[in-house]
Order: structure tokens, then sequence, then C-alpha cells
């Protein structure tokens, strides 16, 4: 009896160690860096990816299936599918980076780049702009005095309370670039959307003719379209991919949230508004039914609209969108509120609301 049960022992043992070692050699990979195919833990995240939207499907990374849509990947794949027809591009930067400040500086200059290509306004014609990247607030002063341009002095003061809390700050001001982060500040998506982020206002000003900067502005649109592409553009370039994910846990914590409407018809008093940081996840989450519905390629037509003689948002709205302005916003409102509340409107649902308020 004993020499039997001592041999069970020991085929248990060996048993239970083969399993042990058969799921140490899987490889998993999170919805931050996943693979098409690489193995996976169940989880619902959507991973935002090179080959596409995908999702954990019986332990494996795969493709959503556009039949399967929801708003967010039906998005992302008009993004994708632009970003592929373009070729690489070089913007025309006259690059400053800090050699004190840490490897993350590169990925500042990696994240204007991916957006370039998106937008395509780099070319020739355009004027060269300067960057200037640091973990400090002087670096940045002292190289745009050495270069002749003028730092507002609000921008100024922005900088250096920025660099006093260790980064996350960045701008595009016409004539230049700034960004000022730390390697604490670069583990955010604030750092992770940066680059494209500022590069996606380049482009609006490029294709509005520098109308999007002048009177009242759609500072959901312009910044939360921003903030969209920024944050759907990191998995090109090895930034996380699931960056939706917390900007929607930003989007549930906000408290007594400004609708949509509050971030119509604005001016740069609203830079002080206490409700503006919102701006970056509603505004965001916003363009991305925006997208859903009309496709990355709306964006650029509606700030080329804006470049004609007396054009409003208004009036550019239903050319481009095909909605009265104030009514998209309702149903963007609408789509923003179901994602807050973690019962996300389906793509169906979305279509359904467009179409009662189709032109």
């Amino acid at each position: 009896m004993r020499r039997t049960g001592s041999v069970a022992l020991v085929l248990a043992i060996l048993i239970f160690g083969a399993t042990t070692t058969s799921q140490a050699a899987i490889k998993y990979t999170t919805s931050a860096n996943a693979i098409e195919k690489s193995a996976c833990k169940p989880t619902s995240e959507i991973s935002l990816s090179k080959s596409g939207a995908l999702y954990c499907k019986k332990g494996v990374w795969s493709l959503i299936a556009k039949s399967q849509d929801n708003v967010s990947t039906r998005a992302y794949g008009t993004i994708l599918e632009r970003y592929n027809s373009k070729s690489d591009a070089t913007p025309k930067l006259s690059v400053h980076l800090d050699p004190l400040a840490g490897n993350w500086k590169n990925g500042i200059v990696k994240s204007i780049n991916v957006a370039a290509r998106l937008w395509g306004t780099s070319t020739e014609s355009e004027r060269t702009i300067p960057i200037y990247v640091s973990e400090t607030s002087s670096y940045i002063s002292e190289n745009l005095s050495s270069d002749g341009i003028t730092e507002n002095q609000a921008d100024k003061d922005r900088n250096k309370e920025a660099a006093s809390r260790g980064g996350g700050q960045a701008g595009f001001h016409g004539q230049y670039f700034d960004f000022i982060f730390s390697e604490k500040t670069s583990k955010s998506t604030g750092y992770y959307q940066a680059g494209s982020h500022e590069y996606t206002h380049y482009s609006q000003m490029v294709f509005s003719q520098y109308r999007s900067t002048q009177g009242l502005k759609e500072f959901w649109i312009n910044e939360g379209c921003a903030s969209y592409i920024g944050m759907s553009l990191g998995g090109l370039i090895g930034f996380p991919q699931n960056q939706r994910t917390e900007l929607i846990s930003y989007l549930k914590r906000q408290q007594k949230p400004a609708q949509l409407t509050f971030f119509s018809k604005q001016d740069e008093k609203l830079y002080s508004n206490p409700h503006f940081n919102e701006i970056f996840d509603t505004g965001a989450v916003a363009c991305e039914a925006l997208v859903a519905l009309a496709g990355v390629n709306s964006l650029e037509n509606y700030f080329r609209y804006l470049a004609q003689t007396d054009s409003t948002p208004e009036s550019v709205f239903p050319e481009v969108f095909g909605s009265p302005m104030t009514s998209m916003i309702a149903l963007l409102q609408l789509y923003v509120d179901s994602v807050r509340s973690g019962h996300e409107m389906s793509l169906n649902q979305l279509n359904q609301g467009f179409k009662k308020i189709k032109i």
C-alpha cells in the first residue's frame, strides 16, 4: 500500500509540474501592447493596434470584424485606413531637444511624425516650425529668445508652473511647439498623446487657413478631436494601445460635468474656466462618435470649409456632417453620457439617432 501511494504521489507531482511549466510557457500580452494572434487573458478591453482594433477571443487577440464594430472601433478603423493610405512624413521642424532631458523626449518627435503622416500637412511649401522639448521652462525661454521669438507671458508662466510640478505641459503657439515633461509624467496619457495632439492643432490651422484660431470657437471639436487623434495614434508608435480605457476613467470621475454646449461658441476666456480640462475627455469621446458617423476625413473637410469666406461652424456642419450643428451636439452628448454611465450606445443606436437629425 505504501509503495502504491508513493507512485501515485510521484505521478501527481509530475503531472502538476508539467501543467505549471506549460502555463508558464504561454506569453500573454495585455490590451496595452496586444499583437494580433498573441495570447490574452480574459478582458473586455479593446486594443487599438497597428493591425486594427483587437479583442480577446478565446484566449487570443483577434481582429474585430467590421460587422461587429462598436462606435470606438468603427471610428478607429477610419483613422487606420487613412493612415495606411499615406506615405511617411517628416514634418518641417527645427527640433530643439534639451540634452539634459530623459529619453522620453524622443517620443514627442515620434508622436508628431505619426500625426504628420495622418494629416499630410507637411509639404515642402510649409514653413519650418521650431519645437522645444525640455523638463525646464528656462530651456524653452532661452531658446525662444535665441531664435528671436517672443514668448507670451501667460505661456511663460504656464511653463514655469508645469516645470515646478514635474512637467505635463504641451502647446502649439502658432510660431512654435513646446513640451515640458519628465520621466514621471511621461508615463501618462497626457504625454502619450501630446505630440499628435499639438500637431493636429497645427493641421487644423493649415486646413482652415488660420480661421480655426479666430473668433468664437467650437472647443469640443478643436480640443476634443485633437485629444481623440492623439489617443488613437499611440499604438502606431509603441505607446499604449488602451489609452481609451484611462480616458473613460477620467470621464467617469468628472464632478458635475459641463455639457458639450458649454464648449461651443467660446473664446479664449474658456482656458481659465475650472471646467476647461474636461474637454480633453468629454470632447474626445464626442469626437469618437463624430468620426464613427462621418469618418476621419470629415475633420479635414470641416476645417477646409471654415477657410471659405463668411463660413461659420453652423454653416459648415450641414455641408460636412449632414445635420445642423445643434442637433449633432445633442446626439453626441447622448453618446458621451452613455459612455460615462458604463452602458455605451451601440453603433446601430448612434446611426439610428443620426437618421433622425439628418438633413
